[in-house]
C-alpha cells in the first residue's frame, strides 16, 4: 500500500499498471549533476585558497606591527 508523505493512504486509480521486465527511467542526467558536482568543488577549492591566502597576509601585517 502507498501512503502520502503525511501517512494518508494514497487513492488507487486503475488507470496504472505495473509491468515485468521494463526499466524505469531516472529523472536526472548523471552527466549533468556529475558536472554541476564538479563546478561546486572547484568553487569550494578556490573558496578555501581565498581563505588560506587572507590568513597569510593577514600573518604578514601582524608581522610587520610587531617589527619582526
Amino acid at each position: 500500500m502507498l501512503v502520502t508523505a503525511d501517512g494518508v493512504p494514497a487513492q488507487r486509480d486503475e488507470n496504472i499498471k505495473v509491468s515485468g521486465g521494463f526499466l524505469e527511467g531516472s529523472n536526472v542526467s548523471a552527466v549533468s549533476e556529475m558536472m554541476s558536482s564538479i563546478a561546486m568543488n572547484r568553487q569550494f577549492e578556490a573558496q578555501i585558497k581565498m581563505m588560506k591566502t587572507a590568513e597569510d597576509i593577514s600573518d604578514a601585517g601582524n608581522r610587520l606591527l610587531r617589527g619582526s
